[in-house]
């Protein structure tokens, strides 16, 4: 995860060292204030990110063993704390939680003349059971190539529905991207390290739940389109400095 920009117009990011709370494993990921109100920064969850400060640059080990340096518990990391900064974070695949899965690509089953809407929806197996509306389509290739859709419909485990039809008929074997997030969402998920964003919201993890941040854009780079990557732009609405919820 990285800093992309500010919403008051900074081109260069607000970075200052703070003192840990808890061993940082990964640069790039979300810290927070700890319960119990310390200035301290620590993990969030995958779901819960209250009084965020911003992103890590680096890892941190923590230690409450006496020493100097890099054994003692007054360890601090460089994080980007702008309260109005845009977040880019990777997309990962649509299977669980873990970071740097590649993209799930939906290929659908059954021809929609009405391009994805009425009883004619974008139709997979593959797709998760818990409901993604308010989600994002994005068509691959095909007649509807790079148009998008927001998901208002959802059947578990089988098809997804927009209400703004594609512009053409939907073949089947026309590949889409789906996920579980769309611009302006008011929920963004985290992966188990808390670096990237999940594609989707499935079963396996639960109801769908993010942090409290809202979704500025979803990237697609479809240079290959059968191996396409995305990133997610978020800013946090529960920022420590500047608590928008």
């Amino acid at each position: 995860m990285q800093y992309s920009k500010s919403l008051s117009g900074e081109a260069a990011a607000l970075v200052r060292r703070m003192k840990i709370g808890a061993t940082l494993t990964n640069a790039g990921q979300v810290v927070i204030r700890p319960t119990g109100g310390n200035a301290e920064i620590t993990d969030p969850s995958v779901s819960a990110a209250a009084d965020a400060y911003g992103v890590a640059l680096e890892s941190a080990t923590y230690s409450t063993t006496q020493g100097t340096g890099t054994s003692s518990a007054n360890v601090e990391a460089y994080v980007v704390y702008n309260p109005f900064a845009v977040f880019r974070a990777a997309v990962s695949g649509a299977s669980g939680d873990n970071e740097d899965v590649a993209m799930s690509i939906t290929e659908n089953d059954v021809s929609s003349a009405n391009g994805g809407v009425g009883t004619q929806g974008i139709t997979d197996a593959d797709l998760p059971s818990d409901s993604m509306v308010g989600g994002w389509i994005y068509a691959l290739n095909g007649g509807n190539s790079r148009q998008t859709r927001t998901i208002t419909t959802f059947v578990s485990a089988g098809t997804a529905f927009a209400t703004v039809p594609f512009d053409n008929t939907i073949a089947s074997g026309d590949d889409f991207l789906i996920f579980g997030a769309s611009p302006n969402i008011l929920q963004v998920r985290l992966t188990t390290n808390f670096t990237q964003v999940p594609q989707w919201w499935e079963s396996s993890i639960g109801t769908p739940a993010g942090i409290n941040a809202v979704t500025v854009a979803i990237l697609v780079d479809d240079t290959d389109p059968a191996a396409p990557t995305a990133s997610l732009e978020f800013v946090f609405r529960d920022h420590i400095y500047n608590p928008l919820s």
